[in-house]
């Protein structure tokens, strides 16, 4: 290494600069979006209703929606069920999560399947 005589050598502390890095910036940006909407605590319950009724062979994702009209929190399983097993586990999903979360909370999430 060629030291250069304008070259000087600091030594830095923890003082001198700052480590720390914002909880927001680890959060994924889907739940850094619910947590905008306020819509957190709605979310995990219509997730674990989704896995309640679905099961736990089930595969799910959650993302953001973008519609014409706003944005929603869209629920997606994967599932092997037969088709009327299914269905009734859609069903049930839908009257708990009518009974469990709120309006008009429960206008901000929605839930697809698909049978594979």
């Amino acid at each position: 290494m060629v030291e250069l005589p304008h070259q000087k050598t600091i030594a830095l502390s923890e003082e001198d600069y700052d480590v720390s890095v914002s909880a927001d910036l680890l959060e994924n940006p889907v739940d850094a979006q619910l947590r905008q909407w306020g819509l957190t605590s709605h979310a995990d319950i219509a997730i674990s209703l989704a896995q309640e009724c679905f099961g736990a062979d089930a595969k799910f994702e959650k993302s953001i929606l973008e519609r014409e009209e706003d944005e929603v929190l869209l629920i997606e399983v994967h599932t092997s069920g037969e088709a009327e097993v299914v269905r009734r586990q859609y069903h049930r999903y839908v009257a708990l999560a009518v009974e469990q979360i709120p309006w008009p909370e429960i206008g901000r999430i929605s839930l697809i399947y698909y049978r594979e």
